[in-house]
């Protein structure tokens, strides 16, 4: 919802919900590029709303996985994660809503006409809450899985991963060539980022 100073409502949007979510229910953090807004939710979904009206634009369909992650933009591509029991992916989407590619935790960069292989209940089972950190051509996101995640956004793939004690949980942040990040073991990690 968006308010004035004095309280007047300007729009309300409504997620369209999933009978297998929590209700339509938003944790992802909004994006606003160029007047529109960009928010994932848990009924599946990534949104695409106008600023100015609060209408749809459009929405992306998730595969079956809640979006905790709040969408990273650059150069008129929007990425994320999703978390959930069936195949938890980072996306990367245009701002007209269309794949461009998607990475599974099976360390595998899939193509959008190469559909999808179906892992193990146990590689299922973890997905990323963490949102993208972007620092020049790469990406950071941290899984579930006790890994951060590094992607080379110019290919559009998979090109490291640090093994952490415990779950990442939170997004990244990127300084004078340093990630730091948060994990579940109560510490705090400084890696380099070349």
């Amino acid at each position: 919802m968006l308010q004035y100073a004095d309280g007047t409502l300007v729009w309300k949007f409504k997620t369209m919900g999933h009978p297998h979510a929590i209700q339509g229910q938003i944790q992802s953090s909004p994006v606003a590029v160029d007047s529109i807004i960009y928010i994932g939710s848990l009924d599946y979904n990534l949104y695409a709303i106008d600023a100015r009206t609060g209408k749809e634009k459009w929405h992306y369909y998730m595969a079956d996985n809640p979006a905790y992650s709040t969408p990273a933009y650059r150069e008129g591509m929007l990425y994320y994660g999703t978390y959930g029991f069936h195949n938890p992916r980072v996306y990367a989407l245009n701002t007209k809503g269309e794949k461009q590619w998607a990475f599974r935790r099976e360390l595998e960069s899939i193509k959008p006409d190469e559909g999808f292989r179906i892992g193990s209940w146990d590689n299922e089972k973890y997905g990323f809450t963490a949102s993208p950190v972007i620092a020049g051509n790469r990406m950071y996101i941290g899984s579930w899985d006790n890994h951060l995640y590094i992607f080379d956004l110019d290919r559009g793939e998979l090109i490291g991963k640090y093994a952490a004690p415990k779950a990442i949980g939170a997004a990244a942040a990127v300084g004078n060539g340093v990630v730091y990040f948060g994990c579940y073991d109560g510490s705090i990690y400084a890696l380099s980022g070349e």
